[in-house]
């Protein structure tokens, strides 16, 4: 979860309710409180973060695209060099990337690449 709390207090969502013993119970006070001390979403802090590369599949049933989407929003609209946070949307693969060894080789290339980038740079 990037928005573990919007996320856990809707119960029509899959995995939420059940995992309430994992996660937390948001609609209980001092368990919304402490669920917000790691949620990713709510910690973006006004700094400079490494260069950040965010990807999601178009099908993902897990980590709903929509949520890594307002998760890099948020990073773009918090952090001091929104210019290095890249987003990017596969439209082929879900939760566990692409299926065919192929395309899997063509993502991991361009993740390499983007890492390769941000040290040679630095």
């Amino acid at each position: 979860f990037v928005d573990v709390l919007a996320t856990m207090r809707n119960p029509d969502l899959p995995n939420t309710v059940p995992e309430y013993l994992e996660w937390g119970d948001p609609n209980e006070a001092a368990q919304a409180a402490y669920m917000a001390g790691y949620d990713p979403i709510r910690n973006i802090a006004s700094v400079r973060y490494p260069r950040v590369l965010l990807s999601a599949g178009l099908h993902d049933e897990q980590v709903l695209p929509s949520q890594a989407v307002k998760y890099i929003r948020a990073l773009r609209r918090r952090v001091v060099n929104p210019e290095e946070m890249y987003f990017s949307l596969d439209t082929q693969f879900g939760h566990d990337g692409p299926a065919d060894a192929e395309r899997y080789f063509q993502v991991l290339g361009s993740e390499f690449a983007f890492v390769l980038d941000a040290v040679v740079k630095r």
